[in-house]
């Protein structure tokens, strides 16, 4: 019986541990239906203003890291399935490294679901973006809207209409 408690409680931790490298490592972490899950915490300094959530800062924090590491895999991760990053999008890596930067997040008056984030780095360059949820089943599945869109399929065909 102790051992097969020890392998259930093996896979769980297993799991947890997979998770938790995935997000340190700028993976997008998933929900169950596929869409992109709880964005990623990571620790950065960081003064936010506005009213911003957990999963909003955590979001931003890992932002300034994956920039200021020049590290566009983790950048990926981040963003909004719709778009792409590129390296453009790491053009601020020195201002990222320059100090404690501050995030003023300003939501939409109409959609709850969307906000702008306004960043001021320490050397007083600043960079502004939106940020959105991307999965209506997860409250913490924010994405940074940055970068060309993604290539994918093409939307569907016309409709036929009578006359042709």
């Amino acid at each position: 019986m102790g051992s097969m408690l020890r392998r259930a409680v093996r896979l769980p931790i297993a799991t947890a541990l997979v998770m938790a490298g995935a997000a340190l490592a700028g993976c997008t972490v998933l929900g169950g239906d596929g869409l992109p899950g709880a964005a990623p915490a990571c620790s950065w300094p960081l003064r936010v203003t506005g009213p911003a959530t957990a999963a909003q800062s955590g979001l931003i924090r890992c932002y300034l890291r994956a920039v200021a590491g020049h590290n566009l895999a983790a950048l990926q991760g981040l963003v909004n399935p719709t778009y792409r990053a590129t390296k453009a999008q790491l053009a601020q890596t020195a201002d990222a490294r320059a100090g404690r930067a501050s995030a003023t997040i300003t939501l939409s008056p109409d959609d709850t679901g969307i906000a702008t984030v306004r960043i001021d780095y320490a050397d007083g360059a600043a960079r502004q973006f939106g940020i959105e949820l991307v999965n209506p089943q997860s409250a913490g599945s924010w994405r940074i809207d940055i970068g060309p869109p993604a290539p994918g399929p093409e939307g569907p065909a016309p409709a036929k209409t009578p006359t042709g």
